[in-house]
This record gives C-alpha cells, structure tokens and sequence, in this order.
C-alpha cells in the first residue's frame, strides 16, 4: 500500500487530557516552532531555498517535510512526538483562543495538528497502534537537515509561522504566565535559564538544539551572548557563576 493511501485521524490516537497536557505543553510546542522558523530562516540566509509554500501550517508542507526527517530522525522518536503534537492540538481546541491572538492561535493548532497527520499517515503501523502521548523520546537526533527543509517553504510563510508561535508563547495563560524577563537582579531571562538548567544537568547542545527547534549554532550563539552579558569567558566559569548566584532557579 502506498504510504498516502493510510490516513491516520487524530481521533486514532489514545489521547490523555488530564495534568499531563496544559498551558506549558503549548508553550513548549511554540518554542520548537520558533526555533524551528529560526533555523529554517537561517537556511534561507545561506541561500537554500526559499521554496514555493506559504503557509507550512497546512498538510501540504508536512507531507513533504515528514519525508525528510526520515532522513534523519528514527521513528520511534517521530511517533512520540506526533502523539504529544496530537494531544497538544486537541488541548488547544478544548482551551479555546483569545480574540487578540485567534489568527496566531489558528496557525499554531493547525500545524500541531497536521504535522501529527502526516508523521502518523507516514509512520510504520506498529508503532502508531501502541501510540501514546508522552515525554518526547530521550534519544533525540543531533541534525535536523533545515537546508532541506528551507527548500520547502517561502520566506514570508516561515516569517509568519514564526509571529504565529511566538504571539501564542507570550500571551499562553491569559497573559498570568508571561515569560520572566532578565532583570538588573538577574541578567538572565527565562530562556536563557532554561538552556543552562539543560547544561548543568549534563544535556549536550546538539540534544537541546533538536528539543528546542534551534539550530546547534543558534544555541551557541545564544550561550556566547550570555557568556558576554554576565561577564565570563567560558561556559565552566559561566555556569559556576550563575549557579552560585541563584540566577537558575526559576
């Protein structure tokens, strides 16, 4: 059988609402989205692409991009992080949208959604039938080929599927849980802390760049800022002074 003859429906996959898909569930999913337009942004910067689809929300874009993540992604790991896609959406639905953000919010959901579809239309059948949703798989890829993947998609429908992500991260929880910003106290933002909680817990930045959505040199980027903002010159003394001074604990 032709691997688009299978349609595989979100009401197909065992979906579990309670305390284990909630406001940070969808924070989390616009973060990778984020980075993940980021990432394809950079691609386009070095001249791959841009390609032919404005909306890369839409089922046509993941059908085509679900093929090349084969290339390098497993599919034990597509096949988590579809169910949690699909369980993320269905939250969405259920939480309902803010009118300020209700184009962002749309954009969001239908790209949860359709990725899941296609990941799940495209995905051995023995691993979707015993498909749960869950924690995303610990054994995470190290390269996301974004050159590809900016062969895909046009400049402006990346820069929109970006505003759309971002717009519903910071408005998440009716605006009560807005990212915490860096302050005088604390030159760390919650961004920022998150990625040296991921370092001091011994993750590599490969590993993060692919949870996140981010290319490796964009999270490396990101930790030189913050080298430069708190006045160190490598990661060690960097960690031990943020450590020590509490700037983590968020």
């Amino acid at each position: 059988m032709s691997i688009w003859q299978r349609s595989v429906p979100l009401t197909t996959v065992r979906v579990v609402h309670d305390n284990t898909i909630a406001d940070d569930d969808v924070r989390l999913a616009d973060d990778r989205i984020v980075g993940f337009s980021q990432s394809v942004k950079e691609a386009h910067e070095l001249h791959h692409g841009p390609g032919p689809i404005d909306e890369p929300w839409q089922r046509k874009f993941h059908e085509k991009a679900v093929q090349i993540y084969t290339m390098t992604i497993p599919w034990d790991y597509l096949v988590d992080l579809a169910t949690r896609l699909c369980a993320t959406a269905q939250y969405m639905t259920a939480r309902g949208t803010q009118p300020e953000i209700a184009g962002d919010w749309i954009i969001v959901a239908d790209y949860l959604r359709n990725a899941s579809d296609a990941i799940l239309a495209y995905a051995p059948e023995d691993l979707v039938a015993v498909a749960t949703p869950g924690p995303i798989h610990s054994s995470t890829p190290s390269v996301m080929p974004y050159a590809l993947l900016a062969e895909l998609v046009s400049a402006d429908g990346i820069a929109r599927l970006e505003t759309a992500g971002q717009a519903v991260s910071d408005r998440i929880g009716d605006g009560q849980s807005a990212p915490v910003p860096a302050t005088a106290e604390n030159p760390l933002d919650e961004d920022d802390a998150y990625l040296l909680r991921r370092i001091v817990a011994g993750d590599r930045v490969a590993d993060i760049s692919v949870d996140l959505g981010y290319s490796e040199r964009s999270l490396y980027r990101q930790l030189n800022e913050i080298w430069e903002r708190i006045g160190v010159s490598s990661r060690a003394e960097g960690i031990a002074k943020a450590t020590a001074r509490g700037w983590l604990g968020r």
